[in-house]
């Protein structure tokens, strides 16, 4: 049997049990709960200040150990009970344990509110990325952050990268106006992996550098953004080896029984850019149905970078976001979600390839995403099944590229459309109130279709695009993960998965022969973590996780000018493999909170770029001239590295007086590539924020300082890059001031941006910053919607 053979049939095998398994859990899941022969207790968990549902409180019967955890609406349901007598407790951190005796007959429903008293007046900020599962982000193991949709509404700039600015641990590299990509823990691109209400946002032709995928996804849409930093292949598979983007849209809000239609707007002007952003939205919800629907339409202007540097032209574009969210409940236990999105930019032009004087033409036109998705919920499915969730998507993204360089009359055009079907099934069992047990799987088929066209006044031809044209990917993973707490004050986490990874094309041998290319990679990885609240306030966390990224389109069977030279298909790669050690710190007192991590991460099999033949040739001629100019080197990818990043992360809010709060974030970033000798590519300077915040009933306001230091230390690939000076790239510092203030439904909010007109560019960008600007924002709201 062949090796090609050898591999779809395993594919088949991994697709079938799969699909087997699905079916057999969603079968079991969908029996009905006979309401005659069992009884069952339902009801809902709220915090007795603020009256908020509370999210994963674990609601158990002490003596029979059964139990359950509320959802986004504090809601619980503990079915198929015989008739005993107990005592129910709901137990959530930062709360006074509830206990009380509970009878129930046989076939009888008993409904339970139930009121928590915090043990402090701040409610626990709660998280569903870290670990699949809600919980307190001073209780997880993970360093995690979240930009709530306040802090979304007051980013100064337009797009949803720009939203991650001022979060602690991260610098936005933006080659572009129109593209914004995170740089975590020191890594990038095909590094971090992106996601949308959980679903997997990387595409297996994801760069390895600056992307525009952040952008694609509507921040109109968003109720939140989640971070985490580093490594979460243990539940999410590749890419996740530096950290994980989760973008969150608001959950289905069911009402008790009357029918509620909620309109909002919202608009925005940014003087940098004389950009224009309007968003229409309209949410409805019955006692059975909800949705929520938003148009945004976005044009944005040449950029103003303010100092003496002139306006960046031409850095434009325009957009268009569409979301659809509706849901639908099938009944108390049942609950199934439909989420359309779609987001096209128009002709975002790369900046620096004209600023080089290389392209008279070099836009991205489209960037078009598409997204959508079916969820289906059910609590309490079995006995011995606390959640049962099933996701299923399909996904179309097209990039398109037009390219002219100087002095040309060629216009290369190039498209890649790349369709992809997903799914994921993941359960939860409260086994006893010590035990959480957490598995699943996930599946991602992907198939690229790309293609170049090069035209004249006179001709057009078509070649081999980017990617060949039919090739596909898979990704198969299976998880598992147990939180146990051994102690009142203990938690263990232990974590392990399994990914195989198959890839298939044609590609070119050296010979000029189309041959059919297959691959596969599989990965074991697992991770620990322990954490100890030594004080109720004070939160001890020591983790170990392994991270891994398979090799993607981008690194076996590329082929296209890149900024090293020109990228050929690189077969034989294997995955690149990390290992994570950090320490945390997380307190939280009277209303403030503080983080403080240190890690090191060390990554074997790096994959990096070196030059290299193809069909026999080292380069080649685009120009035309017969020389070997520097840009026509073929480079291929080889894994020859290993290298280490470490660094230390600090972040807090502390409530000075009940009228304000200062925040401050700060970290440092040290890598190095061990077998170079030199440091890691794109790695940040020390980089932080300090702001104090005033608010009061309907007004607030806040003045900021974001700064970094200068970056020297620079790897061969950044003293290459042209978008790095060639001796580093210099510290700044950025003052900002903001305020807002309520009228009725009316909430208007005023930005001063970089009150002393720096200019600056952030490290490894091909754009600088807003000069001094204005960003004034109105939200209209006259049903208290939440946006």
């Amino acid at each position: 049997m062949l090796p090609s053979d050898i591999m779809n049939t395993r594919l088949e095998r991994y697709r079938s049990i799969f699909i087997g398994t699905a079916f057999l859990v969603l079968l079991l899941s969908a029996a009905p709960v006979h309401a005659q022969e069992s009884g069952r207790i339902e009801g809902t968990v709220h915090d007795a200040v603020t009256g908020a549902p509370l999210i994963a409180t674990n609601v158990f019967l002490r003596g029979s150990m059964r139990g359950a955890f509320t959802d986004r609406e504090g809601r619980f349901i503990i079915s198929n009970l015989p008739p005993l007598e107990d005592q129910l407790v709901a137990s959530h951190f930062g709360y006074r344990e509830y206990e009380a005796a509970i009878s129930i007959d046989e076939g009888e429903t008993i409904h339970v509110e139930i009121v928590l008293m915090p043990e402090t007046l701040e409610m626990e900020r709660v998280t569903v990325t870290a670990h699949r599962r809600s919980e307190s982000e001073f209780r997880t193991q993970k360093a995690v952050s979240v930009e709530d949709e306040v802090a979304i509404d007051n980013r100064s700039a337009s797009s949803t990268a720009d939203a991650l600015r001022e979060m602690p641990g991260i610098l936005i590299q933006k080659t572009t106006a129109g593209h914004g990509a995170p740089i975590i823990r020191g890594l990038i691109g095909n590094d971090i992996l992106l996601l949308y209400n959980g679903v997997r946002l990387n595409r297996p032709t994801i760069r390895p550098g600056g992307n525009q995928y952040l952008n694609t996804v509507d921040a109109e849409a968003l109720q939140r953004i989640e971070v985490v930093r580093g490594p979460g292949s243990v539940l999410y598979g590749s890419d996740a080896i530096g950290g994980m983007v989760n973008m969150i849209t608001h959950p289905p809000a069911f009402t008790g029984g009357e029918f509620v239609l909620r309109p909002k707007f919202s608009t925005r002007y940014t003087s940098a850019d004389n950009g224009r952003t309007v968003h229409l939205g309209l949410q409805a919800a019955g006692a059975r149905f909800s949705a929520q629907a938003g148009v945004t339409a976005r044009s944005i202007g040449n950029l103003d970078p303010g100092g003496e540097i002139p306006v960046h032209d031409p850095t434009g574009y325009d957009d268009l976001g569409i979301h659809v969210i509706t849901a639908f409940r099938l009944s108390e236990q049942q609950t199934i979600r439909a989420d359309l999105l779609h987001v096209r930019q128009s002709e975002v032009p790369r900046y620096d390839q004209y600023a080089s004087g290389n392209f008279e033409t070099y836009l991205y036109e489209p960037q078009d995403r598409f997204l959508g998705m079916v969820e289906y919920t059910h609590r309490n499915p079995l006995p011995w099944l606390s959640t049962l969730e099933w996701n299923l998507s399909y996904q179309r993204e097209h990039e398109g590229r037009l390219q002219r360089t100087t002095g040309s009359s060629t216009l290369v055009t190039d498209d890649d459309i790349l369709n992809t079907i997903g799914t994921f099934l993941q359960c939860t069992a409260l086994t006893s109130p010590r035990h959480t047990l957490r598995w699943g799987l996930e599946y991602y088929h992907d198939t690229v279709q790309s293609a170049r066209t090069e035209s004249t006044p006179d001709t057009s031809f078509a070649t081999r695009g980017a990617f060949p044209d039919g090739a596909n990917y898979s990704q198969f993973g299976v998880f598992f993960s147990d939180n146990f707490t051994p102690g009142p004050a203990t938690d263990i986490t232990v974590g392990i998965r399994m990914s195989r990874i198959g890839l298939d094309a044609r590609i070119e041998d050296p010979t000029g022969h189309i041959v059919p290319y297959e691959d596969s990679f599989q990965n074991l990885t697992g991770n620990l973590g322990i954490s100890h609240r030594l004080k109720p306030w004070l939160n001890l966390v020591g983790t170990i996780s392994r991270g891994f990224r398979a090799p993607n389109f981008n690194d076996t069977v590329v082929l296209k000018v890149s900024n090293s030279g020109v990228d050929v298909p690189s077969p034989g790669l294997t995955p690149e493999n990390s290992t994570n050690f950090e320490l945390g710190a997380k307190i939280e007192w009277n209303g403030s909170d503080i983080e403080t991590w240190v890690y090191r991460t060390s990554i074997r099999d790096l994959i990096v770029r070196t030059a290299g033949l193809y069909r026999g040739e080292s380069w080649i001629d685009m120009n035309g001239n017969g020389l070997e100019d520097e840009g026509e080197q073929f480079q291929k990818k080889i894994n020859s590295a290993r290298a280490y990043i470490q660094g230390a992360e600090f972040q807090g809010r502390w409530a000075l007086r009940p009228e304000w709060t200062l925040r401050t974030n700060l970290f440092v970033t040290y890598g190095e590539n061990i077998t170079a000798a030199e440091p890691m590519r794109r790695i940040p300077p020390l980089m932080g924020l300090l702001g104090i915040i005033w608010q009061r009933e309907e007004m607030s306001a806040e003045i900021f300082l974001r700064a970094a230091a200068d970056q020297r230390r620079l790897s061969a690939d950044d003293i290459a890059d042209t978008r790095i000076d060639p001796g580093g790239t210099p510290g700044w510092s950025d003052w900002n001031l903001r305020g807002s203030r309520g009228f009725g439904p009316v909430r208007l909010s005023v930005t001063l941006g970089n009150i002393f007109d720096h200019a600056y560019r952030e490290h490894g960008s091909g754009v600088y910053n807003p000069g001094r600007h204005v960003v004034v924002s109105i939200n209209w709201n006259p049903t208290g919607s939440p946006r």
